[in-house]
């Protein structure tokens, strides 16, 4: 009887683990690997206050209240679109955040194409916070998901994990 408890026990346990994907409307679904805590606008809110000691930049940029996430300590903000955009989109806006970041030193940005997607990712911090934006468009450019990650320099790894898992599981719907 112990045993067929357990086995239940964790037959729901891997069904909770594997359901848990990110739906981005008829935009996109991300199925992260790792566990993303879905947040209010006031936790996120709290959180930063709390993380980043109320940092000015840290606490003006935007967050979105239906898909702000907290994972490893790195707050996770997401954004959608449905619209087409240039085959240079991409480029452009990487030329337009280099020049407007080419005196900091710690900005960089890359182009990127994982499973099929294109993306732009950018990273910089200000006082000891880090922050990695991206621009993620399937291949036909007609749909988008972009966003924005903010950690303590020091859970700089994380952040990277984190971004690395977004990036891998974005699946565009048709």
């Amino acid at each position: 009887m112990k045993k067929t408890i357990f086995l239940l026990a964790g037959i729901v346990y891997s069904f909770l683990c594997a359901g848990q994907g990110i739906s981005l409307n008829n935009t996109a679904n991300i199925s992260p690997s790792k566990n993303f805590q879905k947040l209010s606008k006031e936790q996120a809110s709290s959180f930063m206050i709390r993380k980043f000691k109320n940092d000015k930049i840290a606490s003006t940029l935007m967050i979105n209240p239906d898909h702000t996430y907290l994972v490893d300590s790195v707050l996770v903000t997401l954004f959608y679109g449905g619209k087409l955009v240039k085959d240079n989109y991409l480029s452009e806006t990487k030329k337009g955040f280099d020049e407007l970041y080419r005196k900091h030193t710690s900005y960089i940005s890359t182009l990127e194409t994982i499973n099929n997607n294109k993306a732009l990712v950018i990273s910089y911090q200000f006082n000891n916070i880090g922050y990695i934006d991206f621009y993620c468009c399937n291949n036909d450019n007609t749909k988008e998901v972009n966003g924005g990650l903010q950690f303590d320099i020091a859970d700089k790894d994380k952040a990277t994990v984190v971004l690395d898992d977004l990036l891998k599981n974005i699946k565009f719907n048709n």
